[in-house]
C-alpha cells in the first residue's frame, strides 16, 4: 500500500543517516528544514548528504547542510539528471506564451512579499498545480526553503526578461500595426467631420470609440502591458 511504501522510505533514509553520521537526527532536521517534508525532495537532499565525502560535526549541522545545498543543489540543478522536477518546473514556467509571463508576475509578487492572499486567479492555480506554492488559512507561500533558493527573485526577473524578449514584436511589424491603427484613427475623424451638421452624431462617436478601443487593446497587446490608457487632449482647454 502506499502508506506501507512510505513507512519503508522513510525507514531506510534513516537508516542510511544513522549508518553514516553519529549526529542523524540533527541532520535529518536540518534537511527537513529545506525541504518541508516534501517526500521527493526529502529523497533526493537525503541521497546526496549520504553521498557527501565529509561529515559536519556536532553543532554545525545547519551550516553544514546550507553548503552541501548551495553546492550540489542550488548551484548544479540544471546539470544533475536526478533534479529533473526542477527542470520539468522551469520548462512549464518557461514556455513562450503571455499568459505564462502573468505567471511569472504572480509568483514574483510572492517572492517579494513572503505571502498573498489567495484570489483563485488562473495563475495562482497553475502556481499550485506546479507544487511551487501552497494555500494555507486564505494565504499563499511557498512551501520549501529549496524551491525558494533554485527559483528566486534573480531567476524569476531572469525569466521574465527572456520570454518578453522572446514574444516582442520585431521593429517592422511594431510600424506596420501603428501604420494601421493611424490610418483607421484617421478615417474615423474623417467620418465624424464629414456628419457634423446631420443626425448622426451618436452613431460616428460610437464607431470612434470602437476603433480607440481597438488600439487600446492591439497597443497593449503589442508591449505585454497589464493595462492600456488612450488620453484624449482638449488643446482649447489645455486639460487632459
Amino acid at each position: 500500500s502506499p502508506l506501507h511504501s512510505s513507512s519503508k522510505y522513510e525507514h531506510q533514509i534513516v537508516q542510511a543517516l544513522k549508518e553514516k553520521f553519529h549526529n542523524y537526527k540533527a541532520v535529518l532536521n536540518e534537511v527537513m528544514k529545506w525541504t518541508s517534508g516534501q517526500p521527493s525532495l526529502t529523497q533526493q537532499l537525503c541521497h546526496m548528504v549520504v553521498e557527501a565525502k565529509d561529515r559536519p560535526t556536532e553543532g554545525q549541522e545547519a551550516v553544514w547542510v546550507e553548503k552541501l545545498v548551495d553546492h550540489q543543489w542550488v548551484s548544479n540543478w540544471e546539470r544533475r539528471p536526478e533534479l529533473y522536477p526542477m527542470r520539468e518546473i522551469r520548462d512549464r514556467l518557461m514556455r513562450r506564451r503571455k499568459h505564462n509571463i502573468q505567471v511569472l508576475r504572480q509568483y514574483h509578487r510572492i517572492v517579494h512579499k513572503g505571502t498573498v492572499p489567495d484570489e483563485s486567479t488562473p495563475e495562482l492555480d497553475e502556481l499550485k498545480h506546479l507544487g511551487l506554492i501552497i494555500s494555507n488559512d486564505g494565504a499563499i507561500r511557498i512551501p520549501n526553503r529549496l524551491y525558494s533558493a533554485v527559483f528566486d527573485a534573480d531567476w524569476v526577473e531572469s525569466a521574465l526578461k527572456t520570454i518578453e524578449f522572446s514574444l516582442a514584436p520585431s521593429d517592422v511589424e511594431f510600424r506596420r500595426l501603428l501604420v494601421t491603427l493611424e490610418r483607421n484613427l484617421l478615417l474615423s475623424q474623417v467620418n465624424i467631420l464629414s456628419q457634423a451638421d446631420n443626425d448622426e452624431n451618436q452613431r460616428s462617436s460610437q464607431a470612434l470609440y470602437e476603433v480607440l478601443r481597438d488600439v487600446t487593446s492591439k497597443i497593449g497587446d503589442l508591449v505585454g502591458a497589464d493595462r492600456a490608457t488612450i488620453f484624449l487632449i482638449n488643446e482649447d482647454k489645455t486639460e487632459l
